[in-house]
């Protein structure tokens, strides 16, 4: 069974990472909410959408280093390769920032999984700079699933047809769907594959 994998919001999670960050650089008071949503909420009724865009780019680039992986994602990986499971990692991501500082995305991507426990050599990873590459990469590693955060990826008409889409949605943000199955937990896709 080959199983495909979002990146960015499935198997990392920034919960805390946007505020730190703004913190870091001032952009927000210290009262706000540290949710992402918050943050980028907060700076748009600011009119600072420019210096959302940035510390978006600052987030994934050069403070990949305070993100954390969803809990259990390293069970997931560990029991799904002790199962001989083939595991795609294949994301949609720019090389740089659309604004700021250049800092190379995919890098920071790379030496993030690297430093993970659950991360091996038998977890192959894509970076794709566009969504249509992304779709496409899905389809070329004939994955039998693969599992996003977007539920518009996955109603995608190019989303390959003999791949099973599964929603990774923490934050119950979208409805129940037919278009694929929807996991709060990384605990409930352990047991939908019964790892």
């Amino acid at each position: 069974m080959r199983i495909g994998i979002d990146f960015d919001n499935t198997i990392v999670c920034y919960d805390q990472v946007f505020y730190l960050a703004a913190k870091e650089i001032n952009l927000v008071p210290p009262s706000i909410n540290p949710s992402k949503t918050e943050i980028r909420d907060y700076l748009r009724s600011i009119g600072q959408e420019e210096e959302w865009t940035k510390l978006q780019g600052y987030v994934y680039g050069a403070r990949m280093d305070l993100a954390s992986a969803y809990p259990n994602v390293d069970h997931f990986f560990q029991k799904a390769l002790k199962k001989h499971l083939e595991i795609y990692i294949i994301s949609h991501k720019t090389l740089y920032p659309y604004k700021g500082p250049r800092y190379n995305l995919h890098e920071a991507a790379q030496t993030w999984l690297l430093k993970q426990n659950f991360f091996n050599k038998n977890i192959h990873y894509f970076f794709e700079l566009t969504l249509e590459e992304k779709l496409k990469k899905i389809e070329e590693m004939q994955c039998d699933y693969f599992i996003d955060d977007l539920p518009e990826l996955l109603a995608e008409k190019n989303f390959p047809k003999n791949t099973k889409a599964i929603l990774f949605d923490p934050n119950n943000l979208y409805p129940p769907n037919q278009n694929y199955q929807k996991f709060a937990l990384w605990d409930e896709i352990l047991n939908y594959f019964s790892l």
